[in-house]
């Protein structure tokens, strides 16, 4: 693979870039994401983006999957549509990220663990939660409009109870649940 470490990325557009490096010494660092002009569907997914600035950028459909996210900064960051997916709790985006961004409509964090995650008045909508854990997670005000809350494990799966809390159910997606104690006759 190629070094990136050296590359002038100043006005750079490095829409839906394949930027994937697991060489944390020839990868893309965040002084050069942030002098990009445009970085709408760059692929960082696997690359280690621990401690990275990622604020304000528009990262609407990035790859960042697999990404080391912990520590990464995503203040007034455009995450609508990105793909958050990872499964090591460790280094997957965070309750406190996810908060730090100004838009997270379309967020693809299907298979994350978000137990005990305060989604609280975010807009989700049209968000991928399938097959994420679910248990305690606080979606209180939250729109979850047109989001995919498909699990087959009724231990992690959304409760009638979360989906009351929430500002907004229209369409979601919940086939394979289990539904047979749920109450939905309240739910907008």
């Amino acid at each position: 693979s190629t070094s990136l470490l050296l590359v002038d990325f100043l006005f750079a557009n490095l829409s839906f870039a394949d930027l994937r490096n697991g060489n944390e010494l020839e990868a893309i660092t965040s002084n050069q994401l942030q002098q990009a002009t445009n970085v709408t569907g760059v692929n960082l997914s696997g690359n280690d983006l621990s401690s990275f600035g990622l604020g304000s950028l528009n990262l609407t459909s990035a790859n960042l999957s697999s990404a080391n996210l912990s520590s990464a900064t995503f203040f007034s960051a455009n995450l609508s549509f990105a793909d958050l997916r990872n499964g090591d709790v460790l280094q997957a985006i965070t309750t406190d990220q996810l908060q730090q961004a100004t838009n997270v409509t379309g967020v693809n964090l299907s298979g994350n663990n978000l137990s005990s995650f305060g989604l609280s008045n975010l807009n989700l909508s049209s968000a991928n939660l399938s097959s994420a854990n679910l248990l305690s997670t606080d979606f209180s005000s939250t729109d979850l409009s047109s989001a995919d809350l498909r699990n087959g494990n009724v231990s992690q799966a959304i409760t009638a109870a979360q989906l009351l809390q929430a500002a907004n159910v229209t369409n979601v997606n919940l086939s394979g649940n289990n539904l047979s104690s749920f109450s939905l006759s309240n739910l907008n």
